[in-house]
C-alpha cells in the first residue's frame, strides 16, 4: 500500500510538458491574499526555494495577481510599492528588506538573517533534513491545530501524550492526563522529542516532560520546522527523536478573524474554534497578538459501533475547552540594537469518564476525572549587531505549567473517595549566544556560533487519594535541576559560489559540540559532524554522525518508592529457592543516568533545474539507543535460575543494606509485609531490584521519502502533488542477555510504514485539496496466536472559496472532511471487559468529520 501510494503519486506529478526554468511565463489569476502566502505560491510553481525574515513579510497583503507573467515579473509586482526587494540567486529568491536604520540589525551586509532549524548559524545549510509546514499548508490541509497537524506526519507516533489515547495505561503505557499533544517522533516517547518556541524552551507538560504544542494557537504560527534526526549537539537533552521548532509570526497589520464549526457524523467532537490575530507594524518594530478559543465535545463508546461491549459512559476522547493567547514582538533601540519579546499562555479543561465495569456507568461504579492544565511562558531577547557581520542575543526564559486533575471514585452509585494528582513544572534560563564569520575562503564564509547559558528546571508533584476523613499520599515529589551549558558550531564551505567547479556546485563541513553539567547527576558532551555535497545545481547529498542524550525524568527518579517483603512463592520463584523471604525493590530510583544515542543519516534531494517546482528526497536514519530507562522486570520467569537478572539480585543482605533499601519508604507506605510474619532482616534471601533502571538498548533505523512537484496547467490554475511517507524497525532489549522484541509493526507501537500524499488546485478564489492517510497494520503479539490488525486508510477533503467584492472581500470559506469514508479502526483483543477493544496510540476513533471555517481579514 506505502509504495502504491509514493509511486502513484509520483507518476501523476510527471507531466510530458516541461516548464523552462528561466523566462517561462505562467498564468496567475491569484485574488489578494497575505504576501507570505502569494510568495510561497509563485515560488514553488518555479521550483525556487523562498528566503524571507518573518518580519518583513508578516501582516502585509499582496495585491490581485492576474495575467502571463514569469515567476520573477510575478514576485516584483507583488513587492512593488513595499520596502522589500527580491534578490535571485540560482533557484533561489531572497527576500530583504531595502536600507533602513531597522535593516541594519536584521540585515547583515552581505546576506540574509536567516536561521534554519537544525544549525545556529545564519545562511548555514543543516546537515539534516528539515521537514517544513507553514500557516497556509496547514490550513489548506483541513487541519484546525497543530495538534492535529503532528499526528498527521508520518514520523510522528500517535502514542504518549495524545488527547486520543484511552484505557488508562494499559495500551503500551501510553496514556494523557491532561488531553495534551506532544511530538512523538520515531517512538521514542514525548520525552526524546524537543519542543522549541521561536528556538527557545518552554516548561515541560506533567509527568512526562513533553510539551503541549497544541497550546500554541495555528492563527499565531508563521512556520514549523522539524529535524527528524538527533540535535543535542545544538539543543541539549532530550532531542534524540529530533526537534521542532515553532516559528511565531513576528508582527502582523491589520486584524484576522475565524469561526470554525465542526463534528463527528458518528456523534461527539462537535467542536467550536474562535481565533483572532492583530498587531501593528512601524518602521522601528512591531507586534503579533494572537488568541484563540475552542471546546469540543466527548466521543464516547456509546457513539462508536465497535465500543459497544463497553459501557457507554466510557470516554475515547475527552471534552476538552482551551483558551489560549499568544504575543510576539520587537522593537529596534539603535541602529544596532533591538528588543524582542514573546510570552504564550494556555488554559485547558477537560474530562474524563472510566467505568470500572462494563454493565455500569462511571457515576455507579467507576472513576471520573476534570483536569486542568495552565502554562505560560515568556522570553525577552537582546540582539546586538556587533562589527559587520556578528549578531549576538541575550536570551531569557520564565515557562511554567500547572495540571492538577481532581478525580471522584464511585462504588455502588455512592461516593467512595476523591483523588488528585498536582504537577507543577517551572523553567528558568539565561543563554548569551553568537554566530558570524570568522574569515572567509574562496567557497564562501567561515561561520562560527558560540554559546553558553544556565537552566534551570523543577516539577513539584503531588498525589493523594482520600476516604473520607482519611487521605493517603501516593506521591510527594519536590526537586529542581540546574544545568550550566556550552555549545559551538563551525560550518566551512569548500566549495560555493566563489568556486564552483565540474561535480562541486557546493560542499560544506560542518562540526557541532554541547557540554552540559548537571548538577549531582552527570557531565554530558555531545558532538556532531556533517556535510552537505551538491555535485550539480539539482543534486544535494547530506550525511551526519552524532551523539545525543536524554537526562531521566523527575518521575523516572522520585515516583513512589516502595519496599515488599514477601515470600518466594510470590514471585513464582519457591520451586527454585524455596520457601524464602524476599525484599522487593519497586518504583523510582534517583540513582539512574542520562539515556544516551549515536545517530547517523544520510539524506539525498533530487531537484532538477530543468524541472521547476519538482523534488524527491530520501532519508536513512540510525539510531543506537543505550541506559534506556524501564522497568526491567517484566517478568520473572527464569528470575533465579538464569545469570540475565543477576543484575537485579542482591544476595543475603546486611541488616544495615536492608535498612538503608527500606528507609525511602517510610515517606509513602512505609515497609509492606506480606509474609505474614514479623520482620528479621536475618531471614532476608535476596534483594530484588526492580526498580527503574538504565538497563535498555535500543536499535533504530528507517527512512524517510518524500515527493513534491508545483506547476501550473496549461488549461489554469495550479497543481500542487505531494506524498510523504517513513518506514521504522525498532527493537529493544531491556537486559543484556536477553532476547530483542519489537518496538515498531506491533500493537500500541509505530506501525512500519506510515504516509500521506495529496495534491491542491488553485484558480483563480477557488482551492480545492485532497490527502489520503495511511497507517501501516501492526501484529498483536501479546499472546498466541499472533493476529494481524489491518493497515487503516483514511480520505481528506478540503475546499477554500475566497471573496473578492464588496463586503466578501479578505474573506474565506472553508470547507473540510477528514476521513470521507469514515474508516474505523480494527478492534483487538482485550484482557478485560472494560478494556478499549481498539489499538488508540495508532488508529483514532474519531470517525468522520466534517466542518466548516469563516475567516475575515479586516
Amino acid at each position: 500500500m506505502i509504495a502504491a501510494l509514493l509511486a502513484g503519486t509520483v507518476g501523476m506529478i510527471v507531466p510530458s510538458q516541461v516548464w523552462a526554468q528561466d523566462g517561462q511565463a505562467y498564468p496567475f489569476d491569484m485574488p489578494s491574499q497575505d504576501l507570505g502566502d502569494a510568495l510561497r505560491s509563485i515560488a514553488a510553481r518555479a521550483g525556487w526555494e523562498l528566503y524571507a525574515q518573518t518580519d518583513d513579510l508578516n501582516g502585509k497583503a499582496a495585491p490581485a495577481l492576474r495575467g502571463s507573467l514569469t515567476a520573477r515579473e510575478a514576485i516584483e509586482r507583488l513587492l512593488k510599492g513595499t520596502n522589500l526587494e527580491a534578490r535571485f540567486d540560482r533557484g533561489a529568491v531572497i527576500i530583504r528588506g531595502r536600507a533602513t536604520a531597522r535593516a541594519a540589525l536584521s540585515t547583515p551586509p552581505d546576506g540574509d538573517d536567516i536561521v534554519v532549524t537544525g544549525t545556529r548559524i545564519r545562511r548555514s545549510e543543516p546537515v539534516n533534513s528539515v521537514v517544513t509546514a507553514s500557516r497556509s499548508e496547514i490550513e489548506k490541509s483541513g487541519q484546525s491545530n497543530l495538534g492535529e497537524f503532528i499526528r498527521s506526519l508520518p514520523q510522528n507516533f500517535g502514542g504518549g501524550q495524545n488527547p486520543g489515547i484511552v484505557g488508562g495505561g494499559v495500551q503500551g503505557g501510553s496514556e494523557n492526563v491532561g488531553a495534551t499533544s506532544a511530538l512523538n517522533l520515531r517512538g521514542l516517547g514525548p520525552d526524546a522529542t524537543l519542543t522549541l518556541i521561536n528556538g527557545h524552551r518552554v516548561a515541560y507538560d506533567g509527568a512526562a516532560q513533553g510539551v503541549d504544542i497544541s497550546a500554541i494557537p495555528l492563527a499565531a504560527l508563521e512556520r514549523i520546522e522539524i529535524v527528524p534526526d538527533g540535535a543535542s549537539a545544538l539543543y541539549g537533552s532530550d532531542a534524540v527523536g529530533g526537534v521542532a521548532n515553532v516559528i511565531l509570526r513576528k508582527d502582523f497589520e491589520g486584524a484576522v478573524t475565524s469561526a470554525r464549526i465542526g463534528g463527528a457524523t458518528d456523534g461527539g467532537a462537535f467542536t467550536e474554534q474562535y481565533d483572532l490575530v492583530t498587531g501593528s507594524k512601524w518602521e522601528s518594530g512591531g507586534f503579533m497578538l494572537a488568541g484563540g478559543f475552542n471546546r469540543s465535545t466527548a466521543v464516547t463508546a456509546a457513539q462508536r459501533s465497535y465500543t459497544q461491549a463497553l459501557d457507554g459512559s466510557s470516554t475515547l476522547i475527552p471534552y476538552q475547552k482551551q483558551y489560549s493567547a499568544v504575543f510576539n514582538g520587537h522593537q529596534t533601540l539603535s541602529p544596532n540594537f533591538e528588543f524582542g519579546l514573546d510570552a504564550q499562555y494556555s488554559r485547558r479543561e477537560s474530562s474524563f469518564a472510566n467505568p470500572t465495569t462494563a454493565t455500569s456507568d462511571a457515576r455507579t461504579n467507576g472513576n471520573i476525572y476534570f483536569p486542568r492544565v495552565t502554562s505560560y511562558s515568556i522570553s525577552p531577547v537582546i540582539n546586538a549587531l556587533v562589527g559587520a557581520d556578528w549578531k549576538v542575543s541575550l536570551t531569557g526564559i520564565y515557562g511554567r505549567s500547572l495540571t492538577n486533575a481532581p478525580g471522584n471514585a464511585y462504588a455502588a452509585g455512592t461516593l467512595a473517595s476523591t483523588s488528585n494528582v498536582f504537577y507543577d513544572n517551572r523553567l528558568y534560563t539565561v543563554e548569551l549566544r553568537g554566530d558570524g564569520t570568522i574569515f572567509s575562503l574562496p567557497g564562501g564564509n567561515v561561520g562560527l556560533a558560540v554559546g553558553g547559558g544556565y537552566r534551570g528546571f523543577s516539577l513539584r508533584s503531588k498525589s493523594a487519594i482520600a476516604f473520607g476523613a482519611t487521605t493517603i499520599n501516593l506521591l510527594n515529589i519536590n526537586h529542581r535541576e540546574n544545568v550550566e551549558y556550552a555549545f559551538g558550531e563551525i560550518s566551512v564551505p569548500i566549495f560555493g559560489q566563489g568556486n564552483r567547479q565540474p561535480f562541486f556546485d557546493m560542499l560544506q563541513l560542518s562540526a557541532a559540540v554541547r557540554y552540559e553539567r548537571y548538577e549531582g547527576l552527570a557531565d554530558v558532551a555531545s558532538p556532531k559532524l556533517g556535510v552537505v555535497y551538491r555535485p550539480t545545481p539539482s543534486v544535494t547529498i547530506k550525511g551526519s554522525w552524532g551523539k545525543s542524550f536524554k537526562a531521566p525524568t523527575f518521575y523516572q527518579r522520585y515516583k513512589v518508592y516502595q519496599a515488599l517483603l514477601i515470600g518466594a512463592a510470590d514471585l513464582g520463584q519457591d520451586g527454585v529457592i524455596g520457601d524464602k523471604v524476599l525484599l522487593y525493590l519497586a518504583g523510582g530510583n534517583p540513582d539512574l543516568k542520562p539515556e544516551r544515542a549515536s545517530t547517523w543519516t544520510v539524506s539525498a534531494a533530487f531537484a532538477p533545474t530543468s524541472v521547476p517546482g519538482l523534488r524527491f528526497e530520501a532519508n536513512y536514519y540510525n539510531i543506537k539507543y543505550r541506559n534506556r530507562v524501564v522497568n526491567p522486570l517484566t517478568s520473572t520467569v527464569g528470575l533465579f535460575s538464569s545469570s540475565t537478572y543477576s543484575s537485579l539480585i542482591t544476595y543475603f543482605p546486611s541488616a544495615a543494606l536492608l535498612d538503608q533499601l527500606i528507609v525511602p519508604a517510610a515517606g509513602a507506605f512505609g515497609l509492606q509485609n506480606f509474609t505474614g510474619q514479623p520482620y528479621d532482616p536475618a531471614t532476608v534471601y535476596a534483594v530484588v531490584d526492580a526498580r527503574a533502571q538504565n538497563t535498555a538498548y535500543q536499535a533504530i533505523q528507517g527512512i524517510d521519502l518524500s515527493a513534491r512537484y508545483a506547476f501550473d496547467l496549461a488549461a489554469g490554475g495550479a497543481l500542487d502533488l505531494n506524498a510523504a511517507g517513513s518506514y521504522i524497525d525498532s527493537n529493544r532489549r531491556l537486559l543484556a542477555g536477553q532476547p530483542t522484541t519489537p518496538t515498531a509493526g506491533v500493537i500500541f507501537y509505530p506501525p512500519h510504514w506510515r504516509a500521506r500524499g495529496g495534491a491542491t488546485f488553485e484558480q483563480g478564489n477557488v482551492t480545492i485539496s485532497g490527502f489520503l492517510n495511511y497507517v501501516g497494520g501492526v501484529t498483536d503479539n501479546r499472546q498466541q496466536p499472533h493476529l494481524r490488525i489491518s493497515s487503516f486508510v483514511s480520505t481528506d477533503l478540503v475546499a477554500k472559496v475566497s471573496g473578492t467584492d464588496g463586503i466578501f472581500r479578505g474573506a474565506d470559506l472553508t470547507l473540510a472532511v477528514s476521513n470521507l469514508f469514515n474508516r474505523k479502526p480494527e478492534t483487538i483483543r482485550t484482557s478485560s471487559l472494560i478494556d478499549p477493544p481498539y489499538d488508540s496510540t495508532n488508529y483514532p476513533a474519531l470517525g468522520r468529520v466534517i466542518s466548516a471555517t469563516i475567516t475575515k481579514r479586516w
